[in-house]
């Protein structure tokens, strides 16, 4: 009887020895990772921290692959320090992840309205030389397509409000510079049409003259 006491008592200590050694998955920490993951995506993180974000899903798929090797093991040999490190990480980095993709985002709005805001004041300007350029034999074609040219310019400038509406930012950016481009080109065309017209007169008034 004693015996049979003893056999058990021992089997009590191995049992509550193996309870203790079996370690269990780390299931909140595993959740709070995939949130701080959904936090970044939300935030846009993937179009505006690409980088970032990839490391971050890609640990977080690191992670949940070492959780399954381990569940595949033993109970009494399984151990997840190496997977809750990479999911502490996580769950760390994602808020930042977010905040980066939040900055960027805002930093690339202000980069576009601001190409915008030039390229508005450019196509103002060229508008305004261009109806101030006299209308002479001399210059009265080349204006008329100066101001078609312009009017393709506006028709432009709202494409690039559009697309700042849309949050392509990068495209507005890029387009508003390029207009700008070409509005400062259409202040130059002005000038030359200018000089040209004095040119002529200077002609005639020479010739008369003799």
């Amino acid at each position: 009887m004693l015996k049979r006491k003893t056999s058990l008592g021992i089997l009590a200590v191995l049992a509550a020895v193996w309870l203790a050694g079996c370690e269990k998955p780390p299931v909140q920490e595993q959740q709070a990772a995939q949130n701080s993951v959904e936090e970044a995506r939300k935030a846009e993180g993937p179009k505006y921290a690409g980088k970032e974000f990839n490391t971050l899903q890609d640990s977080l798929k690191a992670a949940n692959t070492e959780i399954e090797t381990q569940n595949n093991k033993f109970a009494l040999f399984r151990n997840y320090t190496q997977a809750k490190g990479t999911l502490g990480w996580v769950s760390t980095t994602g808020p930042k992840v977010a905040q980066k993709a939040r900055d960027t985002k805002e930093q690339l709005r202000k980069e576009a309205e601001a190409a915008l805001a030039a390229a508005q004041t450019a196509v103002d300007t060229a508008a305004a030389k261009v109806a101030a350029a006299p209308r002479s034999k001399d210059s009265k074609e080349e204006i008329q397509m100066l101001e078609s040219e312009l009017e393709v310019m506006r028709n432009n400038i709202q494409n690039v409000k559009n697309a700042i509406q849309a949050e392509n930012f990068p495209e507005a950016t890029s387009n508003a510079k390029a207009i700008t481009g070409q509005a400062t080109q259409t202040q130059s065309e002005v000038q030359a049409i200018l000089d040209k017209v004095a040119e002529a007169k200077a002609k005639r008034k020479g010739g008369k003259k003799k």
